[in-house]
């Protein structure tokens, strides 16, 4: 499985080298590292990375980007370019834990425009006790969009209908369809199957941050 990281950094190399470790990066992967300015300080830090990078894994590509935080709208489309030509890779993995809050903002909200189910962001916690993980449908959230009947389905799963043959008979639908817009939803990370054969399902929390967005 092919990993492309990605990591914000800013003056301390600890929290991408330690994300390096945590996700088991390998030959053939690729790490990026973006950042505001190559200063003195952030360009030691890069060097640091590149050596330990270049010393474990040869065939380990890695790339620098440099970002203009006073164009925030062109950095947004930067960084978002970079995570389109990461597509390629098994899992795209964006390391929010270094770097300033300008940064961190401006790669995250290219995460958002370019979120893809493949797409996983963390940030570690100052103390480095522990590593946050943003869920990818979280991420998508505002990019869904639900009309008509999936939000029908939607809204009947949440009331507490847990099975096709019952969505079917409330919403005067034939059962094929409503397996087909269920399985659009669990695409989209809105509902989880709990067993396939019957089926039955339930709303995910994404799903009831939605509708309430919806309902305000």
């Amino acid at each position: 499985m092919k990993t492309a990281l990605i990591c914000t950094l800013g003056f301390d190399e600890k929290f991408a080298i330690r994300s390096i470790l945590r996700n088991g990066l390998s030959d053939g992967d690729k790490l990026v590292l973006i950042t505001v300015e190559l200063i003195e300080k952030v360009g030691k830090t890069y060097t640091t990375i590149e050596k330990l990078i270049n010393t474990s894994f040869e065939e380990t590509k890695v790339e620098i980007l440099e970002l203009d935080i006073d164009e925030f709208t062109e950095s947004v489309k930067k960084v978002r370019d970079v995570l389109e030509e990461c597509s390629k890779y098994d899992r795209i993995i964006v390391n929010l834990s270094g770097g300033m809050r300008a940064l961190i903002l401006i790669v995250f909200y290219a995460c958002i425009i370019e979120a893809k189910p493949n797409l996983e962001v963390e940030i570690e916690t100052e103390d480095f006790e522990s590593v946050i993980r943003i869920p990818s449908n979280l991420i998508r959230l505002p990019s869904i969009m639900l009309t008509g009947d999936k939000l029908e389905v939607l809204h009947a799963i949440i009331e507490g209908i847990g099975n096709v043959k019952e969505l079917a008979k409330k919403l005067n639908k034939d059962e094929s369809t409503i397996r087909r817009h269920l399985s659009a939803l669990e695409e989209l990370g809105l509902i989880e199957v709990t067993k396939r054969k019957p089926m039955q399902f339930t709303a995910t929390e994404t799903a009831e941050l939605i509708l309430a967005r919806r309902e305000k």
